[in-house]
């Protein structure tokens, strides 16, 4: 039953499942790696804002 209701999904509006598709694989890789990214900001800014070094928005906060 789930088959069929996800080939019909799939049939009739691709664009739904798409979207489900992105949301759950962006809650993932958050929840996936967000230590690392914490861990990995704070070594490289020590509690600092993170900011653009170079360029024509230098010093604009990321």
């Amino acid at each position: 039953m789930k088959k069929q209701i996800k080939r019909l999904l799939e049939l009739t509006a691709p664009e739904l499942i798409d979207a489900y598709r992105a949301i759950n694989n962006r809650r993932l890789f958050g929840f996936k790696f967000w230590r690392l990214h914490r861990h990995v900001k704070m070594r490289l800014f020590q509690n600092r804002s993170i900011e653009v070094l170079t360029g024509p928005f230098m010093g604009m906060k990321y």
